[in-house]
């Protein structure tokens, strides 16, 4: 019933005034001066009661990545579009936080496992560099980068019902359940940036 209650919260957190002053979680980018490719990096993501309590009831949270290189012009020109998807959570009975890496078509890249909170957090906030996507001609160009926030997807909705247990869910829970899914949608929150290129 508590993941149910956390559940309400998240949801309740994603449709009231969005982004108050507990909105801290912001992304940066970096351009590498020699091959203009960009690194992201997510600041402060626990910093936000909802994913902190999340993490803490080991709710998935899915970082997903979209990273736009446009070029400047009279019109600006979406160059190329590269996605990749950061998940991160806390196995209670392992006592470790993973953050796992997937590209863009879903394929598992690496993971890594902590047994430290510190070390996990601070490892989240690591640059992560993307290769051989920079401006190769001379020009104004930029980069727009969106990261999109998720406790639960669909997938993991249908989870969270395994860990309530079937023995353990009442009908009016599972209406309660199914009837937020439904109405609110997974709870989830966006935040970008834009950085600016300029190849000689």
């Amino acid at each position: 019933m508590r993941r149910i209650l956390l559940l309400v919260t998240l949801i309740l957190a994603t449709v009231a005034p969005a982004m108050s002053a507990q909105g801290s979680v912001r992304v940066e980018v970096s351009v590498d001066q020699f091959t203009k490719d960009p690194s992201v990096q997510v600041r402060n993501l626990f910093g936000e009661s909802r994913w902190n309590d999340a993490l803490d009831d080991a709710f998935r949270i899915s970082l997903e990545w979209k990273i736009e290189l446009w070029k400047s012009r009279l019109i600006d020109a979406n160059i190329s579009t590269n996605r990749f998807t950061m998940v991160v959570r806390r196995e209670p009975l392992l006592g470790q936080y993973f953050i796992t890496y997937y590209d863009q078509a879903g394929t598992l890249l690496s993971e890594l496992a902590f047994t430290s909170r510190i070390q996990f957090a601070a490892a989240l906030e690591q640059p992560v560099p993307l290769r051989n996507i920079g401006p190769k001609t001379e020009g104004s160009w930029y980069y727009a980068v969106e990261l999109s926030i998720t406790a639960l997807s669909d997938a993991e909705f249908a989870e969270l019902e395994r860990f309530i247990g079937a023995g353990e869910r009442t009908s009016v829970t599972g209406a309660l359940s199914g009837v937020l899914l439904k109405l609110f949608g997974t709870a989830s929150q966006k935040v970008s940036s834009r950085v600016p290129v300029r190849v000689p």
